[in-house]
């Protein structure tokens, strides 16, 4: 009795349940189709009862559940309308410019000027003395070639002394009493002229000063220039030999320069100016 009581219970416990199951199977379910004839399903066409099937099936009709509620179909106005965004524009490519070449000028063949070369011009020729026609003089000079100027007067012949020295020369000429200093190189003065003021029973030198060794203090007039004159002694130097007596010859131009011969027969020319001088005629 308590084992049916329980069971009872449990079935109206599950009831519910059961019905709630079977409610949500069946309006899922396809409902079950109308009922057929027997014949139209065991028997095969052609045997004595059975339905000849038409050409047309016959559609079956499907009977709605009521539980089920008809969905409605929506229509294109029911549907809302969604905004269509407008297409985005793509750039368009940036357009890269083509230069046109220009038309390029082709060189047209020039006719070449021919150039005529001047003619040269020849220089007219430099007065240098001793060449040339020289100007007829009313005295004639002791050497030759001879100047281009004229001589002022006559040359004089007379005795004469030449020392050489380490940078010039001194060269006396008795009949003046005169002492030409020669320096080399010829800076300015080039040359310069003294008086020959040293007397007989002078000191013939100093004995105060010794030379260098292969050098020489000069003597006499030159010794008395050179000692009393300290421009002189620096410029020119201690002397190189002893003196040279020889004869020479002097001569003056119209213009104040000197000529007069060495010991070697060679002309000196000493410019009036006292800028420089030079040998005019080679020794021999």
């Amino acid at each position: 009795m308590q084992h049916t009581l329980r069971h009872t219970k449990l079935i109206m416990l599950l009831l519910p349940l059961v019905t709630l199951l079977l409610s949500a199977c069946a309006s899922t379910t396809t409902p079950p189709p109308p009922p057929q004839l027997i014949s139209e399903i065991t028997l095969a066409p052609g045997t004595k009862g059975a339905q000849v099937p038409s050409a047309t099936p016959t559609a079956t009709p499907v009977t709605p559940d009521p539980t089920e509620t008809p969905t409605a179909t929506p229509t294109p106005s029911d549907t809302p309308t969604q905004a269509t965004l407008p297409p985005s524009l793509t750039p368009r490519p940036t357009r890269t410019p083509t230069l046109t070449p220009t038309d390029t000028a082709t060189p047209t063949d020039l006719p070449t000027a021919t150039l005529t070369p001047r003619p040269s011009r020849t220089p007219a020729p430099t007065r240098t003395p001793g060449t040339g026609t020289p100007l007829a003089c009313a005295e004639r000079w002791f050497f030759v070639p001879r100047p281009s100027d004229c001589p002022i007067a006559p040359y004089t012949n007379g005795p004469a002394n030449f020392q050489q020295f380490e940078r010039g020369f001194m060269i006396w000429f008795a009949p003046q009493r005169t002492i030409f200093v020669v320096y080399q190189p010829p800076n300015k003065p080039g040359w310069q002229q003294f008086v020959d003021t040293w007397q007989e029973g002078s000191p013939d030198s100093d004995p105060s000063i010794t030379p260098p060794e292969g050098l020489f203090q000069p003597m006499r007039g030159f010794g008395l220039v050179w000692r009393t004159k300290p421009r002189v002694r620096q410029r020119l130097g201690w002397a190189t030999g002893p003196e040279l007596p020889y004869p020479s010859v002097l001569q003056i131009d119209s213009v104040g320069s000197r000529y007069i011969r060495g010991p070697h027969n060679e002309v000196y020319q000493l410019n009036a100016d006292l800028a420089g001088w030079q040998i005019v005629k080679p020794g021999t």
